[in-house]
C-alpha cells in the first residue's frame, strides 16, 4: 500500500467506533477511506459519502460480509456531521449481525441528536423490526419499500 492509499485509510472506523490507525501494520478494510465508501465483493456492493451521510447497499449482508458492512456503516456514521441515510432497496438478505450494526448506528446518531433513516426497507424486514421492538427506537426512521419497486 503506498502513502496515498494510507492517507485515504486514516479516517477508517472499526465496528467498535474507534478510528483505525494508519500505518503499515494496520488491517484496513478495502473500499472504506477518508473520501467515502466504495466496496465491491461477489456478494455485497456499497457506495457511501460522509457529507451528506449516506450509504447505498446492494447484495447480501451475511456471515462473510457482515464485518465489512458494519465497518462501512460505522465509517459513514463517524464521518457524517448529521443524520445518515442508508438505502436498503437492493438488499437481498440481511442477517442479525447486519441488523445489530444498524441499531448500533442509530443509537450513536441519536446520542448526537441525529438520526438513521433506513430507506426502501423490504416488508419482511419492516415486520421483523416491528416484532423485536426496534421500530420505535430513538434515532431510527424506517421508510418502507414501495410495492412497485419490489423485485
Amino acid at each position: 500500500m503506498d502513502r496515498g492509499q494510507m492517507a485515504r485509510w486514516a479516517g477508517a472506523v472499526g465496528t467498535d467506533g474507534n478510528r483505525v490507525p494508519a500505518g503499515p501494520s494496520a488491517a484496513l478494510p478495502r473500499g472504506i477511506g477518508a473520501d467515502g465508501v466504495r466496496v465491491r465483493t461477489a456478494l455485497l456492493r456499497m457506495d457511501g459519502t460522509f457529507d451528506p451521510g449516506s450509504l447505498r447497499v446492494d447484495g447480501r449482508v451475511e456471515h462473510s460480509t457482515a464485518e465489512l458492512f458494519a465497518r462501512a456503516v460505522a465509517a459513514v456514521v463517524e464521518g457524517s456531521a448529521g443524520s445518515v441515510r442508508i438505502d436498503l432497496g437492493r438488499v437481498d438478505f440481511i442477517d442479525l449481525a447486519g441488523l445489530r450494526s444498524l441499531i448500533a448506528a442509530a443509537r450513536r446518531l441519536a446520542a448526537r441528536d441525529c438520526g438513521l433513516i433506513l430507506r426502501s426497507v423490504a416488508p419482511h424486514l419492516m415486520e421483523l423490526m416491528r416484532l423485536v421492538g426496534w421500530e420505535g427506537l430513538p434515532g431510527l426512521t424506517l421508510v418502507a419499500r414501495h410495492p412497485a419497486c419490489a423485485g
